[in-house]
């Protein structure tokens, strides 16, 4: 009767959740001698009307084992009972002791997932289409020197990245606010006025605006898509859902890297668009979004942060496919009922959150210092090495290998587990740095051909692990309400790093010439052990039990 007594205080705490519970009748058990009552009735009731080969296969002593009365007590819960007797008893539903089947794809859920990650797939898009661009063909009529050209289209680049952690530093407060369903709409209306910005620019500073507009927009959707698909997600189901996010990143990479064949030269009017409809492309898929918001379901966690648990609940059977959502929405009340209504930066940084946040942003920095930008930047030169003139087609072959692999970890995250792709991440990364610098010093034979394979093995390693992980685990780590503002510190930190790591890069290669990937390797062992040591396993976890082992460690 633990759970019970509890549901019912959750009940008297949230106020119309008592209500809810009311009307399913579960105030039927508001006492031990009520409970027992019904229990008996049902006992008597399943063992006359049931039949007895219910189960195929089942032996007989089995069976009465699961009948008897001392048998049914020892499970008296809601979550039980409703797996004994629910509602609508067929050949597929679970019986007396047999387990429930985990929640599967449903369609609410699927079409939420899809329409979200239009946004992720707009992340990628943005960040691919500066390196799949001539810079020769923007602008040409400007009369300008070359350095200075050079200036402003390194800019042009940059201020991507400095848009990015501005939008998600305030990404959290907009998604805790409003929503998360509101703050992904916000975010399309920011693509299609960015898209709008670039495609229609009258000269280069206009250019730079929609790049920082984008970037903003970009910041906000690495805090808010990875957010929303961790909450929206069964936990059997997480790791798959929760890797759609990076999927749809390289596949807006490798959408860039395409369009670049047809429109990457001048633009002349809207016969020939050009490198203005690269720029503008953005606010299709924003255009696209807005169509399918209605499929868009709010995020039943953030309802029952905001005392709306009725709401919640109907979310939650459309998700689920099931009427059996109750135990799952105790369990999340349980969780923050102790909790602020919000929680600042520093509060965040207090506490037991502390440690899952340092866990995620080591698990960022990793992810940005693991040398993948410097194997994109010498990708093209080992392209031509093999005689592949043109560096748009080994550009799209790296796209397409992100892809592959990032379909291949989507499959494996929630049957191999977070920490083993992880470590084979990291570890396969390591091996790849020692191929390609042996390839820079041309110590091996066939060197061209055999750095080709190590750039191929490191983005294939780098997207099956390091990749996508550091996105879900930190929307796994932390509980409801801190959960918004731990993922724009720690999604802020991604975007610094990355953009010190594009304004540092230049100057390392220079340096280090040849031994340009030691550092990297480097950095891939300490993650590696890092790892190893302090990142927890989440898979299959609801996010309140995660919640609870964080707490221990």
């Amino acid at each position: 009767m633990q759970h019970s007594q509890s549901a019912v205080t959750l009940g008297a705490n949230k106020g119309s959740w008592a209500d809810i519970k009311k009307e399913e009748g579960m105030r039927k058990r508001s006492n031990t001698a009520q409970n027992l009552q019904f229990y008996v009735e049902e006992q008597k009731r399943l063992y006359h009307e049931l039949p007895f080969m219910a189960l195929p296969g089942m032996r007989r002593q089995s069976f009465q084992r699961e009948r008897s009365f001392s048998n049914i007590k020892s499970k008296s819960s809601w979550g039980s009972f409703t797996n004994l007797v629910s509602q609508g008893q067929g050949e597929g539903q679970a019986l007396l002791g047999e387990p429930r089947g985990e929640p599967g794809y449903t369609l609410p859920l699927l079409l939420s997932c899809c329409v979200a990650l239009v946004s992720a797939f707009q992340f990628g898009y943005n960040i691919g289409v500066t390196g799949a661009l001539n810079t020769d063909f923007i602008f040409p009529e400007a009369v300008k020197s070359v350095s200075q050209k050079n200036l402003e289209w390194s800019i042009v680049v940059s201020i991507f990245a400095i848009g990015g952690p501005i939008g998600s530093l305030v990404a959290g407060q907009i998604s805790q606010t409003y929503g998360r369903k509101k703050a992904l709409i916000f975010d399309s209306f920011l693509f299609i006025l960015a898209g709008g910005l670039m495609a229609f620019a009258n000269n280069i500073y206009w250019l730079m605006a929609g790049r920082f507009l984008v970037g903003f927009a970009a910041g906000t959707v690495s805090v808010v898509v990875p957010l929303y698909l961790g909450e929206l997600a069964p936990p059997n189901l997480r790791g798959a859902l929760g890797t759609g996010y990076q999927f749809g990143v390289v596949l807006g990479i490798l959408a860039a890297d395409l369009l670049a064949f047809g429109f990457s030269d001048v633009s002349d009017g809207f016969a020939r668009p050009g490198w203005r409809f690269m720029f503008g492309f953005t606010a299709i898929p924003a255009l696209l979004q807005l169509a399918l918001a209605s499929f868009l379901t709010e995020s039943p966690r953030w309802l029952l942060t905001q005392n709306k648990p009725k709401e919640a609940a109907e979310i939650l059977r459309r998700l689920r496919g099931t009427t059996d959502v109750y135990e799952e929405i105790d369990s999340i009340c349980s969780a923050s009922d102790n909790e602020s209504s919000d929680m600042t930066v520093w509060e965040v940084l207090s506490g037991t959150i502390r440690f899952p946040l340092i866990v995620g942003i080591s698990l960022q920095i990793a992810q940005q210092l693991s040398g993948i930008n410097a194997v994109m930047f010498y990708a093209n030169s080992f392209f031509k090495g093999v005689h592949l003139s043109n560096p748009l087609v080994g550009a799209t072959l790296v796209g397409a290998i992100n892809v592959v692999s990032t379909g291949v970890a989507l499959v494996l995250m929630d049957t191999a587990g977070r920490r083993p792709l992880l470590l084979w991440s990291c570890g396969g990364m390591i091996v790849s740095c020692v191929i390609l610098t042996l390839g820079l010093w041309h110590m091996l034979p066939y060197y061209d051909m055999v750095s080709v394979g190590g750039v191929m093995l490191f983005v294939w390693f780098f997207e099956i692990g390091l990749g996508p992980i550091p996105w879900l685990i930190v929307a796994e780590m932390f509980p409801a309400k801190p959960r918004p503002t731990a993922m724009s510190v720690a999604t802020m930190v991604n975007w610094m790093f990355s953009f010190v790591v594009g304004i540092a890069f230049p100057t390392m290669q220079s340096s280090l010439l040849e031994n340009t990937f030691v550092p990297f390797a480097i950095v891939l062992v300490i993650a590696f052990v890092f790892v190893y040591k302090y990142v927890p396993e989440t898979k299959g976890k609801t996010l309140e039990e995660i919640q609870q082992d964080m707490t221990k460690m």
